[in-house]
């Protein structure tokens, strides 16, 4: 813009600049979705397809997908949160507006408890342990702490044989056990004599021959 002044008879022009703004144009996203997936302890979803609506050409921006599940539990039509961001040669000219509406499902994760293998003497009272088990399949950060074991080989009065282990409840306080398909294995409980240790002399068929040395 231009401007004349008159000085003492003169005429002077002067010119007057003005500083205008250029922001970012908005983008929007059509065509998202939010992928199931497997639970693995985590909030993080995938997200598919879509594509940046308002790019103005020739510029290049490119979508980078991105979200997270409100929580890491199993559970269907969960909501999902965008969280793309944009990337490429002209991408600080543009900013993002977040699809929204997304859902997807998480599903449960495929574990195996199985009672560890035990060898136990005859004519004695077997406990089992707190870690008398192995977990399969078992996400990172995830802890069983508690599983029931049990086996009619444990009694007393259980004869020389081998028997079963079963496996029941596992807990622990980082884990819960709705986020999993659980199979519990069966183990094996062998009840050995020890012929060596077995006399007449002891008064008692129930007497532990792992105690006689």
């Amino acid at each position: 813009r231009r401007r004349h002044t008159r000085l003492q008879g003169d005429w002077s022009s002067t010119w007057l600049f003005r500083s205008r703004n250029i922001t970012a144009k908005a983008l929007t996203v059509s065509g998202a979705s939010a992928s199931n997936k497997v639970y693995d302890g985590t909030t993080t979803a995938t997200l598919s397809g879509g594509s940046l609506v308002g790019v103005i050409s020739p510029d290049v921006v490119t979508l980078n997908r991105a979200g997270s599940f409100t929580d890491k539990n199993v559970g269907n039509n969960k909501a999902v949160t965008a969280t793309c961001t944009l990337s490429g040669t002209d991408a600080a000219n543009y900013s993002i507006t977040q699809p929204t509406g997304l859902t997807a499902n998480i599903t449960p994760a495929s574990l195996t408890i199985t009672p560890n293998n035990v060898t136990k003497c005859y004519g004695t009272t077997y406990t089992f342990p707190a870690n008398g088990f192995t977990a399969t399949g078992l996400v990172t950060g995830d802890a069983i702490t508690s599983v029931t074991l049990s086996s009619a080989g444990a009694d007393i009065f259980a004869d020389v044989l081998t028997y079963d282990i079963t496996a029941s409840a596992a807990t622990g306080a980082s884990f819960s056990a709705s986020n999993y398909n659980i199979t519990y294995a069966t183990g094996t409980m062998t009840v050995v004599d020890v012929p060596s240790f077995r006399s007449e002399e002891y008064t008692s068929e129930l007497q532990s021959p792992c105690n006689l040395v």
